[in-house]
């Protein structure tokens, strides 16, 4: 390599160096201005973008101002995503504007314990903290509900109940609500779920005085198959059955033994 060749390559090399520590020192010194949230919301909002960025606040302190290199992104995702209602969350640093995405768990279902303490039920399973900004209409389930309200915990689809034998009550709840939520017909039909002192299950429709006696689903069984094939049954029952006699005839219908579904007469009907 001739003289020339390498006073050129060394300036070039000095001039990347000088640049790259200068870039280091700008970069080091560069401060988050503002936060930007975008949260995607899969049901009626639960809190508001205020009190969200109250929890980020309280959360990690003194973000603005703060040099981008001294707040850990990976560490506020994780932060964030302790807060009750959010399901997951992605930090980015877009120069000098820190945003915040955020995805709200779907709401499923309203429970109120044996305590008559409330809290919510997410599509995943997870158990979620009331709050005022519940809305829209969603399924209350109620009834011998033992379990109360715990951070962080996420109905197992393995529950079963202390012998083993069925899924739990809570379970079979989260199951069908979910079921229900997924179909039009049901989440217009079905307004109640009931746990009752065997921990079998009875729904409420919003039609009709009668009670739906779902039951129990044996560990041995495809829980989302039977969950639907007595859907099905029932509301082949509702579309052929209930067209001739009406809604008023039955005080209670039998969903626990397959096909044939017993139905007990309401005695005020004529």
């Amino acid at each position: 390599m001739s003289k020339k060749n390498i006073v050129v390559y060394i300036i070039f090399s000095v001039i990347f160096v000088v640049c790259f520590v200068f870039y280091a020192i700008l970069s080091k010194e560069q401060t988050y201005q503002k936060i930007v949230y975008r949260i995607e919301y899969k049901s009626d909002a639960l809190f508001t973008e205020e009190e969200f960025n109250r929890y980020v606040m309280k959360a990690y302190p003194q973000i603005i101002g703060r040099p981008f290199d001294s707040v850990n992104l990976s560490l506020l995702e994780k932060k964030i995503e302790k807060y009750p209602y959010i399901s997951n969350a992605d930090v980015i640093n877009n120069r000098g504007t820190l945003v915040i995405k955020a995805t709200q768990d779907k709401i499923i279902a309203k429970i109120f314990n044996d305590r008559d303490e409330q809290f919510l039920l997410a599509e995943s399973g997870k158990l979620v903290p009331k709050t005022k900004n519940t809305s829209g209409r969603i399924i209350v389930v109620n009834g011998c509900i033992g379990k109360r309200y715990s951070d962080n915990y996420f109905i197992s689809p393995q529950e079963t109940t202390a012998n083993k034998q069925r899924y739990s009550s809570l379970n079979l709840v989260w199951r069908i609500a979910r079921f229900i939520e997924k179909e039009p017909f049901w989440k217009a039909q079905i307004s109640q779920i009931y746990v009752n002192e065997k921990q079998e299950l009875e729904l409420v429709p919003t039609i009709g005085e009668h009670i739906i006696l779902f039951g129990s689903v044996n560990v041995h069984e495809d829980a989302e198959q039977v969950i639907r094939q007595r859907f099905d049954n029932l509301k082949n029952l509702y579309v052929d059955g209930f067209k001739i006699t009406g809604w008023d005839k039955y005080k209670s219908i039998n969903l626990k033994y397959g096909t044939e579904i017993p139905c007990k007469k309401n005695n005020n009907f004529q």
